[in-house]
């Protein structure tokens, strides 16, 4: 894993969310879940920035309904407008899919760096994955699949994937070296399948 920054690393942005009542338990799961590879977290209102062992920062931007109402029901609005048009041959999974975006009341944009290092990679996204499940949450992917506990696939688009990004990789022991605005950017409508078991999914690298 890396001990130094890498000055060519790019970065990578995903997208929490869930239904909670208490935001304040996402800071305290992303300390919890990145305290082995974590030097230092800053954690501010409705921002949380860790600084990890190679000198790299992952921020997580925490919107909630009870703070901001009105980003949060936009945002809902425009992420279910964009899954009502894919297509699809399961339309109660379509329906189920989209009544669950119209529940979320919490937004978390997350950014992190990313470089040729797939081990580490795959580290920071499991471990992502750790703390949507501790929040009951899902992730999405810049490639607007939304994602849930053991990368199982709930909405997958139609859009080709690319890039080395890639959840499946076991966990460093702790003490190992390893190494988010909001939303991603608009897709073409895609298609929806059924759900996958399969914690080998691509995560493209974020546009330059």
């Amino acid at each position: 894993m890396l001990r130094y920054k890498n000055i060519y690393m790019e970065k990578a942005n995903l997208t929490l969310y869930t239904v909670i009542g208490k935001p304040e338990r996402i800071p305290e799961a992303i300390q919890k879940f990145f305290a082995a590879v974590a030097k230092e977290a800053v954690v501010a209102e409705g921002q949380t920035v860790l600084t990890l062992q190679d000198d790299t920062e992952i921020t997580f931007n925490i919107s909630h309904r009870r703070d901001r109402q009105e980003f949060i029901a936009s945002h809902t609005e425009g992420m279910a407008n964009y899954f009502l048009q894919a297509e699809t041959g399961n339309e109660e999974l379509k329906t189920n899919v989209i009544r669950q975006i119209q529940c979320f009341n919490c937004v978390t944009g997350i950014v992190f760096e990313i470089d040729e290092n797939e081990e580490r990679t795959n580290y920071i996204i499991n471990t992502l994955f750790d703390l949507a499940a501790e929040i009951n949450g899902f992730l999405l992917y810049p490639n607007m699949s939304l994602l849930r506990k053991e990368a199982t696939g709930i909405f997958h688009t139609g859009r080709k994937r690319t890039g080395k990004l890639r959840p499946g990789c076991k966990r460093r022991p702790a003490g190992r070296r390893t190494s988010g605005r909001h939303g991603s950017r608009p897709c073409p409508a895609g298609t929806l399948d059924s759900p996958v078991e399969s914690r080998r999914h691509s995560l493209p690298s974020p546009p330059a």
